[in-house]
């Protein structure tokens, strides 16, 4: 529907790689929550910026 009103279309508590692949199936343009990340005090958040989130997670899994 938000795409038949040339909406932008925004999911909400992705947290798991079968979700996200549904959404990216069809179509949606941005996905948030836990799957990407936990929430994050603002000191943590500036240094995901800083560094990267993908580089983030990589770290998160290997420890």
């Amino acid at each position: 529907m938000g795409r038949n009103l040339k909406l932008r279309v925004v999911a909400e508590d992705v947290e798991t790689q079968q979700q996200l692949a549904f959404l990216q199936a069809n179509e949606c343009d941005e996905a948030q929550e836990y799957y990407f990340s936990r929430p994050v005090l603002p000191k943590q958040f500036a240094k995901l910026l800083e560094i990267g989130v993908a580089h983030s997670l990589q770290h998160s899994v290997q420890h």
